[in-house]
């Protein structure tokens, strides 16, 4: 074999591992972004959630009909569900996941608009400190709050509550009457 043959040969298989290489690089990736969402998809949940805008990371459960959205923060260790009520407003709660006493009530120094306390309660189980809030309509783009160490920030203007209305809508349908 000629030495121009040689090199031309190393050269295909350099280029051949290369190849095999940077295809297994990708696999790895795919396999931890799969494994990242699933753990997100999961995270501190009984039920099953599926994505309801992937690129802004909003779920929706995906038990039908959903009233419920939801974004995880894994690394912030909060979960915030977004409810729209039968009148189309929202209900908001965040959760913690975090040990507790079940069943009690933490007065947090934050304080509501009217002067009443920010409230943090235990579940029943003693695994998370849950906050709530219902909002008047239209009253929310973004909620973010500090209870003492517990923070946590949602931007409800990126969700998109669309099925939420239409399941609403949907509920208020009177059998056997019609409106064409």
């Amino acid at each position: 074999m000629k030495l121009h043959e040689k090199v031309a040969l190393g050269v295909c298989l350099l280029v051949g591992l290369g190849s095999m290489a940077t295809y297994s690089l990708l696999q790895y990736e795919e396999y931890k972004n799969n494994k990242k969402e699933e753990l997100e998809l999961g995270y501190f949940t009984k039920n099953e959630w599926e994505w309801h805008d992937k690129y802004n990371r909003i779920q929706i459960a995906k038990e039908r009909p959903s009233k419920y959205l939801r974004k995880v923060s894994i690394d912030k260790e909060y979960i915030v569900y977004a409810k729209k009520n039968e009148d189309y407003t929202l209900s908001t709660v965040v959760v913690f996941p975090t040990t507790c006493s079940p069943n009690t009530t933490i007065e947090t120094r934050q304080r509501f608009s009217d002067n009443s306390a920010k409230k943090l309660k235990c579940n029943s189980t003693g695994d998370a400190l849950l906050h709530s809030v219902r909002w008047e309509e239209g009253s929310v783009s973004t909620w973010s709050d500090n209870l003492g160490g517990f923070s946590f920030h949602a931007n409800f203007a990126l969700w998109d509550f669309s099925e939420l209305d239409k399941q609403i809508t949907l509920q208020k349908q009177v059998e056997g009457k019609s409106y064409d």
